[in-house]
């Protein structure tokens, strides 16, 4: 008897360990083709949950408005003039692309143009770099905007027709970003008690989490407000 009762228990245990890898397989292949925005909700959350407990607390804990409102804020300082951006890039690139292609825009006399504006040291220091000559070097820099500009192209024309997923994504986003906000607290409770490690190394690992995305997101706004600088002052 005690032999078949072990059987018996050996059978459940697998069955039970087959089953939540097929439950854990389907989970996944599911929520793979938004795990972009899950990803990004998940961030956004980390980032803004500091203003919106600030705004529960205004609102005298009523978590839905004040979920709302942050997402609202999420909406209004991240995702429209990151959208702004993106489109304007594309119709930008769009439109280099297609007046190089009907030869509206002749590269080798502005890149002539350049180079003659360039100082003799400069000239020297770029010879120094054994690039090749100055025609070697406009046919690869002709060559580069081509390539980007048919890359935007490309772009373009999948942007249009992945726009019904793109809207799907951001809509899934913010719904995420909704309970994230309201439930967050709990939902941390939830995985500190149900994770196999301790609430000493679970706490431990969420707030370094925490820690390098917020470390993340602040450097590449820092690094893209860098860039857009010294990209504005070389035009101007």
């Amino acid at each position: 008897m005690t032999e078949q009762a072990t059987a018996s228990m050996s059978i459940q245990r697998t069955s039970f360990y087959v089953l939540l890898t097929l439950v854990t397989i389907s989970f996944v292949w599911l929520i793979l083709p938004y795990y972009t925005a899950i990803l990004w909700a998940v961030i956004l959350a980390i980032i803004f949950f500091p203003i919106h407990v600030r705004l529960e607390r205004r609102m005298k804990g009523r978590k839905n408005i004040a979920a709302f409102l942050t997402v609202l804020l999420c909406v209004l300082l991240v995702i429209l003039p990151a959208m702004i951006v993106l489109t304007s890039l594309i119709q930008e690139g769009t439109n280099l692309y297609q007046r190089m292609s009907n030869n509206e825009i002749d590269l080798n006399l502005y890149l002539n143009q350049i180079e003659q504006a360039l100082p003799p040291s400069l000239e020297d220091w770029l010879a120094s770099l054994k690039l090749g000559g100055a025609a070697q070097m406009r046919e690869k820099i002709s060559s580069g905007i081509m390539q980007a500009g048919q890359s935007i192209a490309g772009s373009v024309l999948s942007f249009g027709q992945n726009t019904a997923h793109v809207f799907v994504s951001i809509g899934l986003m913010l719904y995420l970003l909704f309970f994230l906000f309201r439930d967050g607290a709990s939902l941390a409770r939830t995985l500190r008690q149900t994770t196999p490690l301790s609430d000493t190394y679970t706490r431990k690992f969420l707030d370094k989490f925490a820690e390098v995305a917020r470390a993340t997101v602040k450097g590449n706004v820092i690094i893209a407000i860098i860039q857009g600088t010294i990209g504005g002052l070389t035009f101007w």
